[in-house]
């Protein structure tokens, strides 16, 4: 009987990987209630539930875990994004490109709003990893949908514009709906969520669509 009680009580020792993506995790959700600087290495082990001679095993600084956060996000947006474009990026599909641009855009701001808090406590803080996440992240997007619009430049199926302000201009209009109407509620466009993507969609391309 005693040896079951000892056996029930007793958890599984973590892996290291697992370790780590359990203390990133917790931090995370530290960093977006608390910013940066809000946060100290014990609030970050107790989160985590760990000391931190064992936070400092994995990361040696906060700004460590900090970078650890950005590049965990960064990788799995790509991830993500490179999956849902895969079948449209050079299909000629532009419709179905953006769409799915779109709703990758509405998912990765509405659903998950950590990250976007992280970022602009990164912002208003002014933290120099605010300039790391834009160069790993952001840039890698858009260099991912201007080489697109450049692709069907060259097939002549949309007009001799800038692709980076073409793309710049499209995830802007996607991410302030995203945070706007989708996180905040305040319902600018009195739409389903399908519709507004779909019009926001239709109105792009309408715009840098060859004459």
């Amino acid at each position: 009987m005693f040896a079951n009680l000892v056996s029930t009580n007793t958890r599984p020792k973590l892996t290291r990987e697992a370790r780590r993506a359990s203390i990133v995790k917790a931090a995370a959700q530290l960093f977006a209630a608390q910013g940066f600087r809000g946060v100290t290495t014990r609030e970050l082990a107790a989160a985590a539930g760990i000391s931190e001679p064992v936070l400092y095993e994995h990361f040696k600084t906060k700004r460590d875990l900090y970078s650890a956060i950005i590049e965990d996000k960064h990788s799995a947006a790509q991830c993500v994004l490179e999956q849902r474009l895969q079948a449209f990026d050079k299909s000629g599909d532009d419709r179905g490109f953006f769409l799915q641009l779109a709703n990758a855009i509405c998912d990765y701001v509405s659903k998950d709003q950590t990250y976007s808090r992280i970022m602009l406590y990164a912002s208003l803080e002014g933290h120099e990893l605010a300039d790391i996440s834009f160069k790993q992240n952001a840039t890698w997007f858009y260099n991912f949908v201007c080489e697109n619009i450049r692709r069907r430049q060259k097939t002549g199926a949309f007009r001799d514009i800038d692709p980076m302000l073409a793309a710049r201009a499209f995830a802007c209009m996607i991410h302030e709906y995203s945070l706007y109407d989708l996180n905040f509620g305040f319902k600018v466009v009195k739409l389903s969520k399908k519709k507004t993507i779909e019009g926001m969609v239709d109105i792009f391309l309408n715009g840098i669509a060859a004459k």
